[in-house]
């Protein structure tokens, strides 16, 4: 059901069903949020997908709202990512509902909510990505940065348990911004993969210009509350809590 008038943006309201895999490789590129794009949920009907792939160097300026994602088979597995994001700026994601199908095997369980996948040679520095007031649990992995980050970076509010990879990973590429606020995070498993063990740490960091306040973390059991793979050089911490 789109729901649009004479102005931008434009608001796609999505009945509820199940629409499968949502992906967008090929260019859209907008100039600013007032020409920017929506997908949210119509009403209380949650729509539900089963995974999302957003890919090309594209100032996208879309937002996703009061979505659910049940992982399809295309997003189980260790290497495998429910939501990935490839050289794309601008994504905002707001209610965002990922609840997996977590078996005690990192081989049979949905992999990584969130994945921004590396790109070394030719990726761009991506801007102005927002997670918040989102829930994710019951798979491998929560939200990892591996690509170069920029600015305008917010993980807030969000709920992020019962995984066997750290909850949020930070990339040491791009030298951007990021801030990490008022998110609960619990029950980081470290498992044996057959190879070797999870990183399953509640926040690890790999960069630096990144502020961390009011996060509550616990568990059963967690590998680390916070580490720092590289020790960064801005690290601004406030009402950490566990």
């Amino acid at each position: 059901q789109l729901a649009n008038s004479n102005t931008l943006p434009m608001i796609f309201l999505l009945d509820a069903g199940n629409y499968k895999n949502f992906s967008i490789t090929s260019g859209i590129n907008r100039s600013d949020w007032n020409q920017g794009v929506i997908w949210k949920s119509f009403e209380n009907n949650k729509a539900i997908f089963s995974s999302f792939t957003i890919s090309g160097k594209f100032e996208r300026y879309f937002s996703f709202e009061d979505i659910k994602i049940e992982p399809g088979p295309e997003a189980i597995g260790p290497t495998k990512s429910i939501i990935v994001i490839g050289n794309s700026d601008h994504l905002h994601f707001n209610g965002i509902q990922i609840i997996g199908n977590w078996t005690g095997n990192v081989s049979t369980t949905a992999g990584t909510g969130f994945w921004f996948p590396p790109d070394f040679i030719n990726g761009p520095i991506i801007d102005d990505i927002v997670i918040e007031n989102s829930l994710i649990r019951n798979i491998s992995g929560g939200i990892q940065f591996s690509n170069k980050v920029g600015t305008g970076y917010i993980v807030r509010n969000n709920t992020i348990g019962d995984l066997a990879r750290s909850s949020i990973l930070t990339s040491s590429l791009g030298g951007g911004n990021i801030l990490i606020e008022g998110n609960h995070l619990f029950n980081t498993r470290q498992l044996f993969t057959g190879v070797g063990l999870t990183h399953a740490s509640g926040i690890a960091l790999n960069s630096g210009n990144v502020t961390i306040k009011n996060n509550i973390l616990h568990a059963e059991t967690i590998h680390h509350f916070l580490q720092e793979e590289n020790p960064p050089q801005h690290l601004l911490l406030r009402g950490l809590c566990n």
